[in-house]
């Protein structure tokens, strides 16, 4: 990285990302280790990892074990560092997201870069956030997420949700009727 001149800050992030990467027992080694199991194995141990997670979340609640087993195999495991922001208010989103471990910070957006951004809540391990970007049209983030400490986050994307989703008749309009009401919430906590 010193051959490109690329700031030592910048450096330090880069580095220490690889150390709590590597120090970490559920790093992306672990997803690729499931990749050599066959599609029955892949399917119980990320199921048994990842169905606590899963359980937390109302919109899957309704939907049963089989969906949730199937959603835990689309799960991408990342890390990222405190007082990087993980969605940005306004982009578009293609991904929802589950803490593992660590918190994250709900703010809101300043004018001023240096100015600190508004606190409007902090979530922890076993919250979620971003289920919206998954069925809705206009996909665009509705708040700013910032990790407060190390984050270990656990990714579905989009396609993967709609892969999943696609083989449960029923589950969209489901779904759907939720992300309906987190919507109507959100627009209503604005007019207040």
């Amino acid at each position: 990285m010193r051959y490109r001149s690329i700031d030592r800050k910048l450096q330090g992030h880069v580095k220490l990302f690889y150390v709590l990467q590597q120090s970490s027992k559920q790093g992306p080694e672990g997803k690729e280790a499931l990749e050599d199991l066959n599609v029955e194995l892949q399917q119980q141990l990320s199921e048994f990892l990842y169905t606590e997670i899963l359980e937390k979340v109302p919109l899957f609640q309704a939907l049963g074990r089989q969906f949730r087993s199937e959603v835990s195999v689309m799960l991408k495991y990342t890390l990222i560092l405190p007082k990087y922001y993980i969605v940005r208010k306004g982009n578009i989103g293609n991904e929802m997201f589950f803490i593992g471990s660590g918190s994250v910070d709900v703010v809101g957006e300043v004018e001023n870069p240096e100015d600190e951004p508004v606190l409007y809540v902090t979530l922890h391990e076993g919250s979620f956030f971003g289920e919206i970007a998954l069925l809705s049209d206009d996909s665009r983030r509705t708040a700013s997420i910032c990790a407060r400490t190390t984050v270990q986050l656990y990714v579905l994307e989009k396609q993967d949700f709609l892969t999943v989703i696609n083989r449960f008749p029923g589950a969209k309009s489901l779904i759907q009727e939720e992300v309906d009401k987190r919507i109507a919430s959100l627009k209503k906590k604005k007019q207040t």
